[in-house]
């Protein structure tokens, strides 16, 4: 029994320190790891749940740490409020480890193709609701090659990979078998041509010719309190501004982060003209501005108004579009879960406003330098690069150019901005888009279609980042199939259960 727990817990520092310090080759070798460690778990255990239950117990504090501070101020919790939420959200994260063992349990019949652990960790990650959607594909972002097949079938499909080496290199362990060397022999196989397709997509895409777009993403770096103090609103847009003034030359697109308009605008505004409180491009500059919106429904006077966190898009002649709102919302922070039917629960929680949640992606227009050219570029608003399937809809109405606009200050001076990096970095290679990350203060950055981050502010500090970024057209499978791979393999598996517990275990309990 100790020996089960002391590689329960070698695996739970090892994953939670491939988060701690996520993005390079020593998060690449820790993931790698943790995924064997656990698989070792397993086998000596006889994939018992309390030892796997121990090691997401553990994981959770280590790697996201820094949750509970976030609680704290961004949901405007007391410490007492905040621990019991912090507490929940590991307990709940865990849970993960436990569908896991489950899956792995039920799931034998795979066994004869090798492929038992990675289809029950893959369905775990797949079906498994976290508020930080990390997977053990991201702690491979410092090995470009193999996260390459991304495009194949996204993250998950390195995920799957990762298990299927893993589970048969822990095979060799034992005396092996003719089936089993075999087995492992065609997961080494799997994993050698990963890498070798990787590092050709790599200097393909590296090489690819398209229309670029000059940009240039602000970083102003304001506290949080300066943020959210009201007598700060005019003067914290005034230090965007400024700091776009400074440039020396005109790009197609100045970008700024999620909220630098704190004050609450008409999404029917049409031109900066009709609300003074906008800002004004640069001559011959097009902006992407955060802002809070609202939306009064015409001659319902007595309703309150609908209010969204907003991107603005504003183009060169001050037209401003149908902005674009976003869609997932954080809870405690934009929006309290079960209010309707426990309204005490926003006593607990100082918002400024419940937020509406937006219903589709946009996908603005803006002119280029070239005459008649037009950059389709698609916003993604904090958490919203995080989920694949925002990024596949962007991709779909013809989206040239992710940009993701945030503000990770609430995370502090933590682990958590590289954390969100690194798992938006992989939004790049799904789609193969350039993901142009703005936040308030840090980690603002350029991330390529081979997820190489190519260029980047320093975190807690002003400046300007400039660059010209190509505008991809190409479809990749994965931004067509989506989810449909892993639907399918869910589906199959749920059969495979079924059959075991209704129809193998039936026809046995009646001989």
């Amino acid at each position: 029994m100790i020996r089960i727990y002391l590689w329960s817990l070698v695996s739970a520092l090892a994953l939670g320190l491939a988060f701690l310090y996520p993005g390079n080759q020593q998060s690449a070798f820790l993931g790698w790891v943790a995924t064997l460690s656990l698989l070792y778990v397993v086998r000596i255990s006889n994939c018992a749940y309390r030892p796997l239950y121990f090691i997401g117990l553990v994981v959770q504090p280590i790697g996201f740490y820094w949750l509970f501070e976030t609680i704290a101020s961004f949901g405007g919790f007391d410490q007492i409020a905040t621990l019991a939420i912090f507490s929940l959200f590991v307990t709940i994260s865990a849970l993960q480890f436990v569908v896991f063992a489950f899956l792995f349990r039920n799931l034998e019949t795979l066994d004869r193709f090798g492929v038992r652990a990675a289809v029950a960790w893959t369905l775990g990650e797949f079906i498994s609701v976290r508020i930080f959607p990390w997977q053990f594909a991201h702690s491979q972002v410092g090995f470009s090659p193999i996260i390459q097949i991304a495009e194949l079938a996204g993250s998950l499909s390195v995920t799957f990979l990762m298990f299927w080496v893993a589970e048969q290199a822990l095979s060799l362990l034992a005396l092996p078998r003719r089936s089993q060397l075999i087995k492992a022999g065609v997961s080494f196989l799997a994993l050698i041509a990963s890498t070798i397709y990787g590092s050709n997509r790599i200097s393909q895409i590296e090489h690819s010719e398209g229309r670029t777009l000059s940009i240039a993403v602000v970083q102003a770096n304001i506290t949080v309190n300066d943020k959210h103090n009201i007598s700060f609103f005019e003067k914290n847009t005034q230090r965007y501004i400024e700091l776009t003034r400074e440039l020396k030359d005109s790009p197609d697109l100045v970008i700024w982060p999620e909220s630098v308009v704190m004050e609450w605008i008409n999404d029917k505004v049409g031109n900066i003209a009709a609300d003074p409180r906008l800002p004004t491009p640069n001559a011959g500059s097009a902006l992407l501005v955060g802002s809070l919106t609202f939306n009064q429904i015409p001659g319902v006077t007595e309703q309150s108004p609908q209010l969204f966190n907003s991107a603005l898009a504003i183009y060169k002649d001050g037209t401003v579009p149908q902005p674009y709102h976003k869609r997932i919302l954080m809870p405690f922070g934009e929006f309290v879960p079960f209010s309707r039917y426990l309204p005490w629960l926003k006593d607990l929680a100082h918002l400024q406003g419940e937020f509406n949640a937006g219903t589709e992606a946009s996908v603005f227009s803006y002119e280029t330098k070239v005459p008649g050219s037009s950059a389709l570029v698609s916003p993604l608003i904090c958490y919203e690069d995080l989920v694949p399937a925002l990024s596949y809809e962007s991709v779909e109405q013809g989206a040239q150019l992710l940009v993701n606009i945030t503000n990770d200050a609430w995370f502090g001076d933590t682990a958590a901005p590289y954390q969100h990096h690194v798992l938006a970095t992989f939004r790049a290679i799904e789609t193969r888009r350039y993901l142009v990350r703005s936040t308030n203060s840090g980690l603002t950055a350029i991330v390529a279609p081979t997820g190489k981050t190519t260029s980047h502010l320093a975190p807690f500090s002003e400046g300007v980042m400039s660059t010209e970024v190509k505008l991809l057209t190409q479809m990749t499978l994965a931004s067509q199939l989506q989810d449909k791979p892993w639907i399918a393999l869910l589906i199959l598996a749920t059969c495979l259960i079924l059959y075991k517990k209704f129809i193998k275990g039936g026809s046995n309990g009646s001989h």
